[in-house]
């Protein structure tokens, strides 16, 4: 059996599921899109921006979140004083976009959503159908022909297309190669061969372009931003993290963390929707809770024996 996949946004079907077994879509679609978005346009987007990695968004993920939020701004800050937020590890960052339009009334807010994977790179193969999308380290995530997607990571393609996984194996010993040798030539001389793609929502990005509250970057957790920031939200970030890697991240997320500001941190069950969340008040060098939401964030207890630096 052979599988083919999505490669541009015209070959997409009218309904389109996020969930369920679907032909791979390219990640180079992204550059397809604007902000004028169709129901399944945003289903697509939302597949693409798991970028073969265990990052799930969507629209309004966090919105019962997102209200109580509005709540602790107006409870927490005078009317007169400057909130900055910065939103982490936001994937494509709409669901910051949701936050912002919940409290853009209020004329002196910000936001700053960042993530660590903000930019993809399409190489395309002279004399070849094939193109390689890579991560922003240079890390190989698909293999994009006329109508064929298939995984160029470690990622192993679906049982049962034998023919997909041959072609792949092919892929990986002689197409792979000469889009690594592009890169490598692309760091000394520009390339006509190279595109870059940006992962943020289009509409995020439409949005950081009218109103200048509103802004995108890349940032690392464990590197602190410039700030100053008053409040600094950071969900669905510690599945799967030891205690200590929680330590650092919080230390550095909270490093420009005013005063009397707030961090909220938790995650979002997929299957109830609830948002499992603490929020904490930076007093000193100390994270004081504030407020549980549903049970609180798993990684509460690490913050509460945390030392700021």
């Amino acid at each position: 059996m052979i599988r083919f996949g999505y490669v541009s946004r015209d070959q997409l079907p009218e309904r389109l599921q996020p969930s369920g077994r679907l032909p791979e879509l390219s990640f180079a679609m992204l550059a397809e899109f604007d902000d004028k978005l169709s129901a399944r346009d945003e289903v697509a987007i939302e597949i693409i921006s798991r970028l073969d990695t265990s990052r799930t968004t969507y629209v309004r993920r966090h919105a019962s979140l997102d209200d109580v939020i509005e709540e602790e701004i107006e409870r927490n800050f005078k009317p007169t004083d400057a909130v900055r937020i910065h939103d982490a590890a936001v994937s494509n960052a709409i669901t910051s976009v949701n936050l912002f339009e919940k409290v853009k009334s209020r004329s002196n807010i910000a936001l700053h959503a960042s993530d660590h994977i903000v930019e993809l790179l399409a190489v395309t193969i002279p004399g070849s159908r094939w193109r390689v999308v890579f991560d922003a380290k240079k890390r190989p995530l698909q293999f994009v022909g006329r109508r064929m997607v298939l995984p160029a990571s470690n990622r192993r393609p679906p049982r049962g297309y034998p023919i997909n996984r041959l072609i792949r194996q092919i892929l990986r010993l002689t197409v792979l190669p000469q889009a690594r040798r592009h890169l490598e030539r692309a760091e000394t001389s520009p390339s006509d061969n190279i595109e870059r793609i940006g992962t943020f929502h289009p509409r995020a990005v439409a949005l950081a372009r009218r109103d200048s509250r509103f802004s995108l970057g890349w940032a690392d957790m464990n590197v602190p931003l410039a700030g100053p920031f008053e409040i600094v939200r950071a969900m669905n970030v510690f599945f799967s993290a030891t205690p200590k890697q929680v330590e650092d991240a919080l230390q550095g997320i909270c490093a420009p963390l005013v005063e009397g500001g707030l961090l909220v941190v938790g995650q979002n069950l997929l299957s109830t929707d609830e948002n499992l969340t603490t929020i904490f008040k930076r007093q000193g060098r100390q994270l004081i809770p504030l407020r549980d939401i549903a049970g609180g964030a798993r990684a509460r207890e690490v913050a509460l024996g945390l030392l700021l630096h």
